[in-house]
């Protein structure tokens, strides 16, 4: 077959259909049915609370407590990150036409360029954004739980871990995805190791929620061996249980990505799916609802000084600095 198409015209290859339709489909190359709107409308969505959020992170830490740390700019190239990556997925599902199905595109578009780079476009980018918002929660637990050892060195093997594995993912997909010195995309698509990449989904997709899931839990540990009521512990624990969105979305693309593999003859479609949950769980943990928490706990003490505390945070500032004060008495012993 691959041979047959390598000899037919630019115009021959524009009118065979990529994919073969069900019975009774007529192929349809002009205006065909795709889920490009869905995943633009749900995305700007996505794209407008997360920057909202991060920008009440960030006036927060440099206007009221004037005060930069490492998360933040961990959380910064997360953010520009992620528009970034935002705008990969909108030249997607337009130019590319992912969220069309296979038998709707052409083999000429399957091989044009504006397909090709938007397929390794849409892989490697990501794990680079996830490896920064990741690092911005593990950099905060370092400053609020500071005084506890264990919880300092599970942040640090976290750290490792993250950017093992993500580095470790950006250089395969590279690898696998990329054509040759002095190949053009035409000819780096043809090349045997391309479809291994297919093989590396739902590895990336269980290592990234076992590292969401870690994250998760970390703080919930610490919060629970607060002296506070249990009461007042459940209501502290919900602002970390922000991260439960992200293992959602991970588990999630781990099901949609099994999906995409048993239906690789319609790729194009099952991918933006796969697409819109990579954005989900990048704006949570860039600035979405998961940086919120993490903003309002690492911003409680210059609201306390505003006086714009409830008794409740009052009551967390309290138990917080008792809870600090004897886990370093305890560390001064050791």
């Amino acid at each position: 077959m691959a041979d047959a198409l390598a000899t037919m015209t630019p115009e021959q290859l524009s009118m065979i259909p990529a994919g073969t339709p069900p019975p009774g489909v007529i192929p349809n190359f002009i205006d065909p049915p795709t889920s490009a709107p869905v995943l633009i409308a749900v995305g700007t969505v996505l794209m407008a609370i997360m920057l909202l959020f991060a920008g009440i992170r960030f006036y927060v830490k440099v206007i009221i407590r004037r005060k930069v740390t490492p998360d933040d700019w961990t959380t910064l190239a997360a953010v520009i990150g992620t528009c970034w990556y935002y705008g990969i997925c909108i030249h997607a599902v337009t130019r590319a036409k992912f969220g069309t199905h296979m038998w709707d595109i052409s083999v000429a578009h399957t091989l044009s360029d504006d397909f090709l780079i938007a397929s390794f476009f849409t892989n490697w980018p990501s794990g680079l954004v996830r490896a920064f918002a990741k690092s911005s929660f593990l950099l905060m637990y370092l400053q609020l739980f500071s005084p506890w050892a264990w919880l300092r060195r599970s942040a640090f093997v976290g750290m490792f871990l993250n950017w093992g594995f993500y580095t470790s993912v950006i250089i395969a997909s590279i690898y696998y995805q990329a054509p040759n010195p002095g190949q053009t995309w035409q000819e780096g698509f043809t090349n045997e190791r391309y479809n291994k990449s297919f093989y590396m989904t739902l590895p990336i997709a269980s290592g990234s929620l076992i590292l969401n899931t870690y994250i998760f839990v970390l703080p919930l540990i610490a919060v629970w061996n607060l002296r506070l009521s249990p009461r007042k512990k459940i209501g502290v624990m919900a602002v970390f249980a922000t991260g439960l969105i992200a293992c959602v979305a991970s588990s999630l693309s781990i099901y949609i990505k099994h999906k995409l593999n048993s239906h690789l003859d319609d790729y194009t479609y099952w991918v933006y799916i796969v697409l819109l949950m990579a954005l989900v769980e990048m704006c949570n943990k860039s600035g979405g609802f998961g940086n919120w928490g993490v903003s309002a706990l690492s911003s409680l003490r210059s609201l306390l000084r505003h006086g714009k505390s409830s008794n409740a945070s009052r009551d967390f500032e309290t138990s917080w600095k008792s809870s600090r004060s004897n886990a370093m008495a305890k560390n001064a012993l050791r």
